[in-house]
């Protein structure tokens, strides 16, 4: 299930900035955010580090760390 609400609209806001911080230019609204599976993986999951690791020239998991960093 997607993520409509304010606090989905703020973290796809962030992972868009975190984006363009690298040089990757994605509108907000472009990002996917869910509702995991498996509640003990955390309250939202999104695959955009996956999506655009290779813009970026890194791993999906490099990328996920430049953006919580």
């Amino acid at each position: 299930m997607l993520i409509p609400d304010a606090i989905g609209n703020r973290l796809r806001a962030a992972l868009a900035a975190a984006l363009a911080s690298l040089g990757v230019e994605v509108p907000a609204h472009d990002i996917k955010l869910e509702y995991p599976l498996e509640m003990s993986h955390g309250d939202y999951a999104t695959g955009t580090a996956m999506r655009y690791a290779k813009q970026v020239g890194a791993s999906p998991k490099e990328l996920a760390e430049k953006i919580v960093a």
